[in-house]
């Protein structure tokens, strides 16, 4: 064609013998800072990208199959062009077979050492990484595992009385039921179908449960329930991939739960800023046992920073002491326990010897051992400490305060740390239970997914911060000013931003 100005053609997919062209090729490569396709880089010098692909190996610049403008490894540790880096292209690279290639990378002792040390150095150089989809999928192939979409995760919940755990707490729209809808649909977001399955506290029933979730294939579990009780069971929790939202320290299983230390803490903060400076705290040791303390440290972490010395009110565990005051005052003579107990009961010297005889006439009269020994308790520990609020677990604080002739929010402020329909009025910490639900399907999954091992060595453990909610049960009081206000002042405010910034 006339005027034509078409280079002239040279021929395609052989390499070039003019060592000129070659230098600019890897030249032209390696001086861009953003990565060129080898399509554009073949078109710019006449060159097929085979031919180019060539070149730039014969520099020492390994570059994998497609045109792709992704990462590559050289020996100089320059990033170029290049697809996923495939387990054939380790093989070729090695001199190897592909088989001899996936058994050295997983350290097969059937090949020799020298060979899996080159492979994986191979593997090393070329970026080469297993793809999580195509390992679990192969993992089930050989091992004859394939499963249908919408693989069936279990959820276990603990049955009460032999009745099961979703009948008892159907009506309970804050209760257990609610958390299992939200894992449920988290679920079914990614493809896969949760089931609720009543777990009872009986050996062989546990272990038959164990052998029907196996048998039909499931391998993943969410736990509702306390791992101690699977720890005194025979329940093999290694044949699965577990979370649990309930606290342990024995088991390596993986945990989504409530930040009970940063609650406690929130909750602490909050009646602090209401004026609120005498505040004390009912614990329970059951309780503080089951998260690992978390509470109990929050509190004490408060008391430390906003509260003087003079202020501070000792945590009342009240269960405690009152299963061992019932226990001397039901025993058949006065001496018997008297030591147990008075070293248990006198380190804080809330109840005074004159005080038994008189719980002991109530009980013979009839009324209830614990409670009327819980009450007795919760009465000395107000006379002596006079606290301005009270942090509690339970639904009863109110009734307790009243007994001791206190009215709230008037006299005494009251605050709850699991607002639920119960106490729905209260004001306190509303937990994210349902964010919990769906975190922990998310690391089931991933689990699953990258073919993680059942048991593993480092549990994850994710912790979810609940919100204050203002309620009838405090209210602004005056609170007189001190040299120690500033200083609490600027401790809250930086727990607030270093807060905010964790959410973030």
């Amino acid at each position: 064609m006339k005027g034509s100005t078409q280079k002239p053609s040279r021929p395609r997919g052989r390499p070039p013998t003019d060592e000129k062209i070659c230098k600019q090729v890897v030249k032209r490569f390696t001086s861009t800072k953003s990565a060129v396709p080898l399509k554009h880089l073949a078109e710019e010098f006449n060159l097929s990208t085979t031919t180019v692909r060539q070149i730039l190996k014969k520099a020492g610049i390994h570059v994998s199959g497609g045109s792709k403008p992704t990462s590559v490894h050289s020996d100089t540790g320059r990033i170029g062009t290049r697809k996923y880096v495939s387990l054939s292209d380790v093989a070729v690279e090695a001199g190897v077979s592909l088989s001899t290639a996936s058994r050295a990378l997983k350290g097969s002792p059937v090949v020799a050492e020298s060979t899996r040390k080159q492979v994986a150095e191979t593997a090393r150089k070329l970026g080469y990484q297993l793809h999580p989809h195509v390992s679990t999928t192969m993992a089930a192939v050989r091992a004859g595992q394939i499963r249908k979409v919408g693989e069936v995760l279990a959820y276990l919940y603990l049955g009460i009385d032999g009745k099961s755990g979703f009948q008892v707490d159907v009506a309970t729209p804050f209760g257990p039921v609610r958390k299992f809808k939200a894992a449920q649909d988290a679920a079914f977001r990614k493809g896969y179908t949760l089931e609720p399955f009543d777990f009872v506290l009986d050996n062989k029933k546990a272990k038959r449960l164990e052998n029907v979730l196996y048998s039909r294939g499931i391998r993943g579990l969410v736990l509702d329930i306390p791992t101690f009780y699977l720890d005194e069971l025979d329940f093999d929790l290694s044949r699965f991939h577990v979370v649990t939202f309930r606290e342990q320290w024995r088991s390596k299983i993986h945990l989504c739960g409530h930040n009970e230390f940063l609650n406690m803490m929130l909750a602490f903060t909050h009646l602090w800023q209401l004026g609120y400076r005498r505040i004390g705290y009912i614990g329970n040791d059951s309780l503080s046992t089951l998260t690992n303390f978390r509470t109990d440290a929050g509190f004490l972490q408060c008391q430390h920073h906003l509260v003087p010395l003079k202020l501070r009110i000792p945590i009342l565990y009240s269960d405690t002491l009152s299963q061992h005051l019932m226990k001397f005052l039901t025993s058949e003579g006065m001496t018997s326990g008297y030591e147990e107990v008075v070293n248990r009961v006198e380190e804080t010297a809330w109840l005074m010897e004159q005080q038994w005889g008189e719980l002991k006439q109530k009980m013979d009269q009839g009324a209830d051992p614990l409670s009327s020994c819980f009450d007795a308790l919760i009465q000395k520990w107000t006379q002596q400490f006079q606290p301005e609020a009270v942090i509690c677990h339970h639904q009863d604080g109110i009734h307790w305060m009243n007994n001791c002739g206190l009215t709230v929010p008037d006299q005494i402020g009251v605050v709850h740390l699991n607002i639920n329909e119960d106490v729905a009025d209260w004001s306190g910490i509303k937990k994210a239970e349902r964010e919990i639900a769906v975190t922990a399907v998310d690391v089931l999954v991933r689990q699953i997914q990258i073919n993680d091992p059942p048991t593993p060595n480092y549990p994850i453990f994710q912790l979810s911060t609940g919100k204050w909610i203002d309620g009838k049960t405090t209210r602004h009081i005056n609170a007189p000013l001190t040299p120690y206000t500033e200083a609490a002042k600027y401790w809250i405010d930086k727990m607030q931003i270093r807060r905010k910034e964790s959410s973030e």
